[in-house]
Parts: C-alpha cells; structure tokens; sequence
C-alpha cells in the first residue's frame, strides 16, 4: 500500500506493483483507476494519474525522469541481436541482414553499428568475441569467420606402384606415403570417407533450429 496515495480514496483496493531492478522504484496501478510512480527509498509518491484523467502536476522532463529510466531498465537496449521466429518483423526492429541503415534515423542504433551497416547473420551462429582470452585469438568485434574443423591426419607405408592418393591422403617426400597399399593380393585402393560414419555436407555445424535475427532500432 502506498500511503500518501491510499488516504485520499475510501474502498476496496487492490493494486499491482512492478519495481525497478534496483528496488528503489514502483509502478503501481490500483483498481480505482489510479496509476502512480513511487520513490521507495525517500517513501513519496513522484506522479500520479486518477481515473478521470487529472494528475498531481504537470509532466515534465524533472518529474518523468525517473520513470523513463525505470522503463529503460526493462526493455531490451537497442543494437541487440534476437532470433525471431517469423519473417514478419514487429514494429521497430530490423533484419540483421546485412543492409545499411540511417543514421539519423536511428541515432542509437548508430551508437552500437557505427558504421552504419548491420551484421549480416542470415545463415550464421554468433560467437562470444574472445576478449583477449586466447580461445579464439586476433578477432575483433563484429568480424566475420569462415567455417574449418581440426587437421584429421592418416598415413600408410607402403613401397607399392603404381601409387594413388585422394582426398585426405596424398603422398609426400621419400618413401613414406599416402598411397594405393599392397596390404592383400589384389594391390586394393585404401579410401579415406567420413560419409560412412558420420552425417557429411557442404559445411561444418551443430544441430540447430532456423530463426531470423532481428535487432532493435529505437
């Protein structure tokens, strides 16, 4: 119950409460109609509206402050990546396709992708930037990788002619190499085929589910 609000009214109430990350603020909203911003910490009401439209002052830069970076706390911050699940785009977002954008229309957008163009992530998976760690060394912000997997190395000796190599294997300097093996009578080729193992195709990545990446623009 907010005290210096509840004293003015005579009924039932019942109210909703929606604090700031910091606790320090409340939107509360009663059902008398009454919306009001509450100073937790100095235990005063900042603003209120009454159901028939009248307020206890004007609104104004000084006494909406607090509540505009109440909101500010729990909205996602413009410039964030988010997978969406239609190619319809909600209202004031768009596709991280890519494609530049206004910077004057977009003042904030422009403070996260200065450049003026957005981060093409149709088809990608986002990877954390490694800061110096040593996991993924020389990258910078919003640089683009191209797909590789771990050396897979195999070798066969062998003094048989006449030689043959393919794929992973290949033959190499003196007489040690990757090549056709006489291992039975038949001087049978040796074959190198991942596909009869494990899934294969054109490039490397894990299980996932296809979203479009949308980013918010104001």
């Amino acid at each position: 119950r907010i005290d210096p609000i509840a004293d003015k009214f005579h009924c039932d109430l019942y109210e909703s409460r929606i604090y700031s990350e910091d606790k320090r603020f409340c939107l509360l909203i009663r059902n008398d109609g009454l919306a009001a911003g509450y100073n937790v910490n100095e235990n005063k009401v900042m603003w209120y509206f009454q159901k028939d439209g009248a307020l206890n002052a004007k609104i104004s830069v000084s006494n909406i402050f607090d509540l505009e970076n109440f909101i500010g706390d729990k909205t996602i911050p413009v410039g964030i990546p988010q997978p969406w699940p239609s190619n319809n785009l909600p209202s004031g977002w768009l596709e991280c396709n890519g494609s530049a954008f206004d910077k004057n229309q977009f003042p904030k957008l422009a403070a996260a992708y200065s450049q003026g163009f957005l981060p093409d992530l149709r088809g990608e998976f986002i990877r954390g930037w490694d800061n110096f760690r040593g996991v993924d060394p020389e990258r910078e912000l919003l640089s683009w990788e191209t797909d590789a997997i771990r050396n897979i190395y195999g070798e066969f000796k062998t003094a048989a002619n006449p030689e043959y190599a393919s794929g992973v294997f290949n033959t190499i300097p003196a007489n040690t190499r990757h090549i056709r093996s006489s291992l039975d009578p038949n001087n049978a080729t040796i074959v190198f085929n991942a596909s009869s193992v494990v899934p294969v195709a054109h490039e490397n990545r894990p299980r996932n589910i296809a979203f479009m990446y949308i980013v918010k623009a104001e």
